[in-house]
């Protein structure tokens, strides 16, 4: 089916602000995860630790690869249609998101 980005019979600021509201969700979900040893899974439980007591390195549950693409799949439906707000906040999370480790 195609899908014309003329006038239809959508409201299309709800559906901007639905779309703003999971790029925030899941913005806020990624940052806020448990880091995650790779060695023995353990959960990181202090902020001062560089390496899990096994010796391991710790990890995002979610790899970094998995939230670009989010955003990269938001930035083009935000391009495809035309929603300027949600094409700036999937712009900046971009800008300022770390880079992969």
């Amino acid at each position: 089916a195609v899908v014309s980005t003329q006038s239809t019979g959508y409201d299309r600021s709800r559906i901007e602000s639905r779309l703003v509201g999971k790029l925030r969700e899941r913005t806020l979900k990624f940052a806020l995860q448990d880091l995650v040893c790779a060695k023995c899974g353990g959960v990181k439980e202090t902020n001062l630790t560089e390496y899990c007591s096994c010796a391991g390195s710790f990890a995002t549950l979610e790899p970094h690869a998995d939230f670009r693409q989010f955003l990269e799949v938001m930035r083009n439906i935000s391009e495809h249609f035309q929603l300027t707000l949600l094409a700036e906040l999937v712009q900046w999370t971009l800008e300022n998101s770390p880079a992969e480790s």
